[in-house]
């Protein structure tokens, strides 16, 4: 079948514990502009750094 694609486990799990993690810390409270969306897409992809207390932020 070659129009399957096949995700990892791994990576759906990544995944899913970066946004509990970055709804958990307030990155997806206002989602007003860009800036807050690449915020919060950054903070899930990134999620071991919000999760030790750490910050990410994008600004335009």
């Amino acid at each position: 079948m070659r129009g399957r694609v096949r995700i990892p486990i791994v990576v759906i799990v990544w995944v899913v514990i970066g946004v509990i993690v970055a709804l958990n810390k307030g990155y997806g409270d206002a989602m007003n502009n860009a800036s807050d969306v690449a915020t919060f897409i950054l903070a899930v992809a990134l999620w071991p750094i919000p999760a030790l207390d750490g910050s990410v932020s994008i600004v335009f």
